[in-house]
């Protein structure tokens, strides 16, 4: 049975599409591979000094997830406390390097309740 010239433009498209994707996810899964390496070449040129370990896994995560600026935190007892930040006000960072309690109604107080990122839907 010959197919007809719309049913292989469909499976051309298909392919296509799966095609993109694939590629995408293969450039995405390169992009956190050279973001591993590039932390574990920071741990291994600076053995017991956490700062620069801190500053390349945010500087990573900044850029992989695209975004204007970032905080890594630390969570302690049922406080948390900014250890490194990128791109944030002067302001911003005096507030974020005191440890502090949020309430239950920020993300950092869920999370810090249900130990979860997000509530499910």
């Amino acid at each position: 049975m010959k197919q007809q010239p719309a049913d292989l433009e469909h499976q051309l498209e298909e392919c296509r599409r799966e095609l993109a994707e694939a590629r995408e996810q293969l450039a995405e899964t390169l992009e956190r591979q050279a973001a591993t390496s590039e932390v574990l070449g920071v741990i291994s040129s600076s053995p017991g000094e956490l700062e620069p370990v801190f500053q390349a896994m945010l500087g990573n995560a900044v850029r992989i997830c695209e975004a204007k600026f970032g905080v890594l935190l630390e969570y302690a007892g049922r406080t948390f406390r900014g250890l490194s930040w990128r791109e944030i006000s002067p302001e911003f960072v005096d507030f974020m390097r005191h440890p502090r309690v949020w309430g239950r109604e920020t993300g950092l107080g869920r999370l810090a309740l249900t130990k979860k990122a997000r509530a499910r839907s």
